[in-house]
């Protein structure tokens, strides 16, 4: 059976997805449910644990690891910020809630319209995994990272609470780039119309929250775009790992590291 490694591309993967033979619902995708299961529950456990005040805390070095932005990162801002950052973070905050919930919505309410809630219920399961397996991502690079936010650096004297110092990468770009990517992929695999739909107006969406968090002052450029590849690339990658012909991957030891193995339908 051939490896499959992680793609370096997004867009390669979703070319994938788009150039795969036409499936029925019932074979495209095979969900494990007590394993999915784990893992989706475990892995938001986890990242509820590690962004608790008190764990990042005592994670969190006494002050920032990256502490000064770079030119790109200062020209963004200075291009991006709005005059009432306050505004930026409210919007911020309801895409971040709206974009998910949308698209789960359109990716499930016509199978449940069909009569095929195990179906939907797969189909959701598949994106709450790739939603809290990037938050959990995005939690133990916050703290690995220990970046100050730019709202922080700038302030007179600089800010150096927990949160100032969590800023790389944005939660709110990576949570709704892995929704909308979850949900357009098993839509695609799936083989349903609605799948170009809920692909480009979930990523519009969630650009715009990635854009809306400089624009608040809460993140750099680069935390926006750091947080937008690691979603986009999660939410592609769970669904694809389900299209293996017995609905499991196995790390084996490869070369450099490590291979997922898996034989394609």
């Amino acid at each position: 059976m051939p490896a499959l490694r992680p793609q370096p591309s997004v867009a390669l993967a979703i070319a994938l997805a788009l150039a795969a033979p036409a499936r029925t619902p019932a074979d495209s995708l095979h969900v494990d449910l007590p394993v999915d299961l784990s893992i989706t529950i475990g892995s938001a456990v986890a990242s509820g644990v590690l962004a608790s005040h008190s764990v990042e805390s005592a994670l969190l070095p006494p002050t920032c690891r990256w502490c000064t932005p770079g030119a790109f990162d200062t020209w963004a801002r200075r291009t991006f910020l709005w005059s009432d950052p306050s505004l930026a973070a409210t919007w911020s905050d309801a895409l971040q809630a709206a974009v998910p919930v949308g698209v789960l919505a359109a990716l499930t309410v016509p199978s449940l319209v069909e009569h095929a809630p195990a179906r939907a219920g797969e189909d959701a399961l598949l994106v709450a995994q790739a939603y809290v397996i990037t938050l959990l991502g995005t939690e133990i690079a916050k703290v690995s990272a220990a970046r100050l936010r730019p709202d922080a650096f700038y302030s007179s004297p600089p800010g150096n609470t927990v949160d100032a110092r969590v800023s790389f990468w944005s939660g709110h770009t990576s949570s709704t780039f892995a929704a909308a990517t979850a949900a357009g992929t098993v839509a695609l695999v799936r083989g349903y119309e609605s799948g170009p739909w809920i692909l480009g107006l979930g990523l519009a969406g969630a650009a715009t929250t990635g854009y809306l968090r400089m624009a608040a002052d809460a993140h750099w450029a680069t935390d926006v775009l750091a947080g937008a590849a690691f979603g986009a690339a999660v939410g592609v990658a769970v669904p694809l790992l389900h299209r293996v012909s017995d609905g499991r991957v196995q790390l084996v030891p490869a070369p450099g590291g490590v291979a997922l193995l898996g034989r394609w339908r």
